[in-house]
Parts: C-alpha cells; structure tokens; sequence
C-alpha cells in the first residue's frame, strides 16, 4: 500500500462525489 494506491482511491472518491452530485443536480 503506497501513496499511488491512495491516489487512486481519492480519485475514485472524487468521481464518485461527482456523480452523485451530478444526479442531484439533474
């Protein structure tokens, strides 16, 4: 477990807001 794999998870955090934020919008 490294600092790219914690990159990774925060991005597929941020996607995750985004589109639930997205949809609310919508």
């Amino acid at each position: 477990f490294g600092i790219v794999d914690v990159f990774s998870l925060l991005c597929l955090f941020a996607l995750v807001a985004l589109a639930s934020i997205s949809d609310k919008l919508v």
